[in-house]
């Protein structure tokens, strides 16, 4: 799917989304990041998500700024970066078109607040709806417009964000130790962190714990939401 389609386009033939529903683009470099990223978004009500992998922006920015004219996002579409994507060059005139919009999110224990937007940092060891919490408070200071999806249980404030991103990687079919490598781990601590979401979601093996998870969340194994 072309990011360009899941976003508010302008122009003749087009239409934007109706609000309050809000638009994220995702430009992160970080998988494990942009995993709980999008896990976090997922629970969030009228928020739709899209990515764009650095690849394809750089395929986009060849041509120059003309490039990212094929982005165009709406009063109420945010872009989200870390901290790698927000500094590179090719990104700063979407950038400067989006000042307030912007969302910089960050693994670093130091990073500096942005002018105009928001930025937090994102705790691999913190309960997933901490990264909820965030990202409404970036998108919507009111409080009042982005309510949280009801879970229909209490699944979701057991999982941190590294039991989320342990999830959705087995889901998609990766080994520990693939896992492990992505998230900066070990395979041990992979296995750690699997031993206590096991009771968490009241099931006693791999397989049923990534089933489990991906019914609760209201998908199927083998569904996937990874953009080109």
């Amino acid at each position: 799917m072309d990011i360009a389609k899941g976003l508010a386009r302008s122009g003749s033939g087009s239409k934007a989304l109706a609000s309050p529903r809000k638009n994220c683009l995702l430009i992160i470099s970080d998988a494990g990041l942009e995993i709980a990223l999008r896990s976090a978004i997922e629970l969030l009500s009228n928020v739709a998500c899209e990515s764009l992998s650095l690849n394809r922006l750089a395929s986009l920015t060849q041509v120059g700024e003309k490039g990212l004219d094929g982005l165009v996002l709406g009063p109420d579409s945010f872009l989200i970066v870390d901290s790698r994507t927000e500094a590179l060059p090719s990104l700063q005139p979407l950038i400067r078109r989006l000042e307030g919009r912007v969302i910089c999110v960050s693994s670093l224990k130091n990073k500096r607040e942005r002018s105009g937007g928001g930025s937090f940092r994102l705790d691999p060891d913190a309960p997933l709806l901490e990264v909820v919490e965030s990202l409404r408070s970036c998108m919507d200071p009111s409080g009042t417009r982005i309510p949280v999806v009801k879970t229909g249980g209490r699944w979701v404030r057991n999982l941190g964000v590294r039991e989320t991103q342990i999830l959705e990687l087995l889901a998609t079919g990766k080994r520990y130790v693939d896992i492990a490598e992505s998230l900066g781990i070990s395979v041990d601590t992979v296995r750690s962190h699997l031993r206590r979401i096991y009771p968490r979601l009241g099931v006693q093996s791999r397989t049923a714990a990534v089933s489990a998870y991906l019914r609760r969340r209201g998908r199927r194994h083998g569904d996937s939401k990874e953009q080109p």
